[in-house]
């Protein structure tokens, strides 16, 4: 596997030799050179926000310029409107928690509306659902039915959004990721394999 830095990592199962690891790295050389190369050529897109006029912003798949202002008349220093985020210039040096703060409670509002409609849809039902902040796991489903998802997918379109969550609430009924449990998310989110791919492509981009 080619990791989120270019690294190699080999999972072998015990007793597999030490020769029959480098024969298989060898054989997949020109691959991880590629991915290597792609994780190098995307890495200047990575960048941490700087938080300045014109910089834009992801929300649900789309991207918001930032503008800075005096927001008199709204008790929020941060609001889109207009197709622009406006952030109140006094308020600057806490641009980056102003834009967590406020991509989790629409994310809290999102997702808590998308699985109430799904669980209908699927009759499984959680005993609850949270939003959380990893930094790589963009959702999970313990033993006990409780949800969690990553503030960040807010970031992403909303079919991104459902085929998470859709991902989620299967795990209810079937634990492991085995063809039924990949059935059960087929048929309530058809093109769950374009999304998944969306996001192993994209995800990096959907942060702060």
């Amino acid at each position: 596997m080619v990791g989120r830095n270019g690294q190699v990592t080999v999972r072998a199962p015990v007793g597999v030799s030490t020769q029959a690891i480098d024969a298989l790295l060898d054989k997949k050389r020109r691959w991880i050179q590629q991915k290597q190369r792609e994780w190098g050529e995307r890495q200047p897109l990575l960048y941490r926000k700087q938080f300045v006029s014109g910089e834009r912003f992801l929300y649900l798949g789309e991207s918001f310029p930032l503008e800075f202002s005096r927001l008199e008349e709204d008790p929020f220093p941060l609001k889109l409107s207009r197709d622009t985020f406006f952030l109140d210039e006094r308020w600057s040096d806490r641009a980056r928690d102003l834009f967590v703060d406020w991509y989790k409670t629409r994310a809290g509002g999102i997702v808590r509306q998308r699985v109430e409609f799904y669980s209908q849809q699927m009759q499984l039902f959680p005993q609850k659902e949270r939003i959380t902040s990893g930094k790589y796991r963009w959702g999970g489903c313990t033993a006990r039915r409780w949800l969690s998802f990553n503030w960040r997918i807010v970031m992403a379109p909303l079919q991104i959004i459902d085929y998470l969550v859709v991902h989620e609430l299967a795990h209810i009924r079937e634990r492991s990721h085995s063809p039924t449990f990949w059935s059960i998310v087929e048929t309530f989110a058809p093109d769950y394999r374009a999304s998944r791919e969306w996001l192993k492509s994209h995800g990096d981009e959907l942060n702060l």
